[in-house]
This record gives C-alpha cells, sequence and structure tokens, in this order.
C-alpha cells in the first residue's frame, strides 16, 4: 500500500476528531486511516454514501494533496463527494 494523505495518520486523525465520521475511517497504530470504497480509490462523504450515483467526484493526485480539506468540506457542508486520489503514472 503506498503512503498516500489516507494513510497517514496526522491528517486521518484530524478528520476524526472534528468530524466523529468514525464510519469511513480505520483505527490502526497512531490513530486512523481512511476506508475508500469503488476500487480502494474514492473516500464516499456523508451525503455521498446513500447514493452513489449521485457523487460529485474530486480528484487528487499521487500523495492526495487536499484530499483532507475535500473530507473537511463536503462533510461541513453535505456535498455529497467522492473524494479520489488518482496513481502515478509514466
Amino acid at each position: 500500500q503506498s503512503v498516500t494523505m489516507w494513510t497517514d495518520p496526522l491528517f486521518m486523525n484530524e478528520y476524526a476528531s472534528w468530524s466523529g465520521d468514525l464510519d469511513v475511517l480505520e483505527p490502526v497504530n497512531g490513530g486512523y486511516h481512511a476506508k475508500c470504497h469503488a476500487f480502494e480509490r474514492f473516500w464516499l462523504s456523508p451525503a455521498c454514501r446513500q447514493n452513489v450515483s449521485e457523487c460529485i467526484p474530486m480528484l487528487s493526485h499521487e500523495y492526495g494533496w487536499l484530499v483532507d480539506a475535500f473530507m473537511a468540506w463536503s462533510t461541513a457542508h453535505a456535498i455529497p463527494a467522492a473524494v479520489g486520489i488518482l496513481g502515478k503514472t509514466g
């Protein structure tokens, strides 16, 4: 498993702390990792989980620049987002 913001407890612990949304986090040593769906590439916001066909894709690259912000915004503002991290190219 490659290292991304989703597997970095520094970022995911912050999300857990303020949101309390533990349904999409996996406990690991030192805190949490994001629990992803759809080919293990997408994290689903609370507003997206009941009907994934209405999710708005929000994409980042490699390490997952800003996925923690995408997670926070979509949770706080009830945005039906499917947040994804694209793999390395080339």
